[in-house]
């Protein structure tokens, strides 16, 4: 039954001659000790770890990389991880080659970015934010399409990111960014708004990364933070295989994140299962010394989360997201549907 996927040493996507050479060029680092795999432990510390359940022993590229689901709090995260050195030299030198297809930034991506953020953006506008001038800082800016929206006259925008590239292509669209460490160039106190889209799952120690970062907020301030839901697979992945990745230190669902979040004392204004989150910097913000995640309500969710990964793996093919993904494509008209589905559908608040 489990492992759902077996490490055939196969990759379940089909790969570019640029994703094959840079596949190739981090698993030769990894043979000869240039990039150090260290073990990943659960954010809740469960000491019986003989009990987790191995989902996956590869990834989508191919990567063996055993993805584990806690038998304490039911976190998905990736068995070996990176230490924080080969960690840093991944992201400046392989890892948009191997994620974007690319060494340089794509346009369609930067566009698709600025579509599926000027969603959250309106939504921002209309149900929390009052018109005033505002510091938006997006950490891990990529092609800068998450920011672009809100460039206007109420928001001054500014980023950082580790690959150089894409860092070009982002100030030739008139926005100011910066080479990482945002932790450097960013005072405390000091912004309204920091943006994590798709980053958070990135972070080797995403409790002191999210602490480090709340520093840099205002009171009254706001995180917007965007990471892949595990209860999103059927709606945007299909196959659970697609949405393991080897960058990816932990994969999150709402109620772990809502839990995770207040533990860090912020507000949740907005969160759902794709795993958005609008959260606020309360007046009475306290930094909590907080070393593990738990909360036994999170008790409820090993069955679901096992069916759930089986019954997407079984029936995908009967799947209506994935039916019409494989049909409205070739039509290009995957993409309209989709848009009018999220805009639709957008918010529902909890």
């Amino acid at each position: 039954m489990f492992p759902l996927y077996k490490n055939d040493g196969k990759p379940l996507i089909s790969l570019s001659s640029i994703q094959i050479e840079n596949i190739g060029i981090v698993k030769s680092k990894i043979s000869k000790g240039i990039y150090v795999l260290t073990e990943n432990k659960c954010l809740c510390w469960n000491q019986n770890i003989s009990n987790d359940i191995i989902i996956s022993e590869k990834d989508r590229y191919w990567f063996s990389i055993e993805q584990i689901l806690c038998s304490k709090c039911w976190l998905i995260r990736s068995w070996k991880i990176f230490d924080g050195k080969s960690n840093q030299e991944f992201y400046e030198k392989e890892y948009r080659s191997i994620y974007v297809w690319s060494h340089q930034a794509p346009q369609d991506f930067f566009e698709d970015q600025i579509s599926r953020w000027k969603l959250l953006l309106n939504t921002f506008e209309t149900i929390v934010w009052k018109k005033q001038k505002s510091v938006v800082f997006e950490i891990g800016c990529w092609a800068g399409g998450v920011l672009f929206p809100w460039k206007s006259n109420w928001f001054t925008c500014a980023g950082c990111d580790f690959d150089e590239n894409y860092l070009n292509f982002w100030t030739k669209k008139g926005l100011t960014l910066n080479y990482w460490d945002y932790d450097k160039i960013v005072d405390d106190n000091s912004i309204d708004i920091i943006i994590l889209s798709h980053v958070m799952e990135h972070f080797l120690n995403p409790i002191k990364e999210i602490q480090r970062i709340i520093k840099k907020i205002r009171i009254w301030g706001y995180l917007i933070v965007e990471v892949p839901g595990i209860f999103y697979i059927n709606k945007m992945y299909f196959d659970p295989i697609l949405f393991f990745q080897n960058a990816h230190v932990f994969n999150y669902y709402y109620s772990y994140l809502k839990i995770f979040f207040e533990k860090l004392w912020l507000e949740v204004i907005y969160g759902d299962e794709k795993c958005t989150f609008i959260l606020k910097k309360p007046d009475n913000y306290i930094e909590k010394q907080i070393s593990e995640i738990y909360y036994e309500s999170l008790s409820v969710y090993p069955i679901k989360i096992l069916k759930y990964l089986q019954y997407c793996k079984k029936y995908m093919y009967f799947n209506p997201f994935y039916l019409a993904h494989k049909i409205l494509t070739p039509l290009w008209l995957y993409k309209i549907v989709g848009n009018i589905y999220f805009k639709t559908t957008k918010f529902l608040w909890k």
